[in-house]
C-alpha cells in the first residue's frame, strides 16, 4: 500500500493511463468467465468447457447487429450486478476509469463539448474542462452499481472478437486454444478465458470429439444404407 494520494496531484502519463486500463480488463476475467462459459459431458461422462447459450445468442447479435439484443442484455445485467457486489471500491474505481476513458466516448465529449459546455471558454482551456466532466462521471459511475453494470455488459461486444460464430456451431478442442490465445489478445496477459487442467489439444479432442470426423461417419453411414 502507497503512501501516495490525491494531495500529491500527480498527473496520469500514457504509460499509467495504459497501465490502468490494461488491469481493468484484467478485473473483467471472473465476470466474462461466468458470461461465457460453461461445462458439459461426453458420453463417457467426462466434463469439457463449452460456450454458455447467453455467450452464443450474443456473439450472433454482435455479428449481425453491432450490439447485444435487450433480453441478452438484462440476462449479462443479473450477473454484472452480482459481480459488481464482491468488488472493492478500487476496483470499480478502475473499471470507471477503464470506461470513461475510451476513446470513443471521449470523442463524443469533444463533439459534444463543442456546441454546449465549452462555448464561452477558451480553447487552450478545453481540455482541462474535458478533463473535470471524465473525472465526474468516474465518480458518478462508482457510486452507481446499475450504472457501471451497464458499462460491463457493454464490453461483452468483445466476444465476438474473443469466438467466432462457427465455435456456436462446431465446438471442438481448436475453440478452446483461439479462445483462450484471443482472450490473451484482449487482456494484454497470459491468463486463460478457459482455464484447463491440461493443456493439451489431444486430450481435449478425444473427449470433445472432431465434429468433422463425426460428420464423415455420420456421411458413410447414410451411403452404406
Amino acid at each position: 500500500m502507497s503512501q501516495i494520494n490525491e494531495k500529491f496531484d500527480i498527473l496520469l502519463n500514457n504509460h499509467l493511463v495504459k497501465a490502468i486500463r490494461t488491469h481493468a480488463r484484467l478485473i473483467l476475467i471472473p465476470f466474462f468467465q461466468k458470461i461465457a462459459i460453461t461445462s458439459t459431458e461426453n458420453e463417457s461422462g467426462k466434463s469439457y468447457p463449452v460456450l454458455t447459450t447467453l455467450a452464443e445468442r450474443i456473439i450472433y447479435q454482435v455479428y449481425e447487429n453491432g450490439e447485444l439484443g435487450y433480453a441478452s442484455a438484462e440476462k449479462a445485467k443479473v450477473i454484472a450486478l452480482a459481480f459488481i457486489k464482491k468488488l472493492n471500491d478500487w476496483q470499480k474505481e478502475c473499471l470507471a476509469f477503464y470506461f470513461c476513458t475510451d476513446d470513443k466516448l471521449v470523442e463524443a465529449l469533444e463533439e459534444e463539448g463543442s456546441d454546449t459546455f465549452l462555448v464561452d471558454i477558451p480553447e487552450e482551456a478545453w481540455d482541462k474542462e474535458k478533463g473535470k466532466v471524465i473525472t465526474q462521471t468516474i465518480h458518478s459511475m462508482v457510486s452507481s452499481e446499475e450504472q457501471l453494470a451497464s458499462r460491463i455488459v457493454n464490453e461483452l461486444v468483445h466476444l465476438q472478437d474473443i469466438f467466432s460464430t462457427e465455435d456456436a456451431n462446431s465446438w471442438d478442442a481448436s475453440s478452446i486454444d483461439f479462445a483462450n490465445e484471443n482472450f490473451n489478445s484482449y487482456t494484454s496477459s497470459d491468463i486463460k478465458l478457459i482455464p484447463l487442467s491440461l493443456d493439451e489439444f489431444d486430450y481435449w479432442n478425444k473427449i470433445i470429439g472432431d465434429p468433422e470426423v463425426e460428420d464423415d461417419e455420420e456421411d458413410e453411414e447414410e451411403d452404406d444404407d
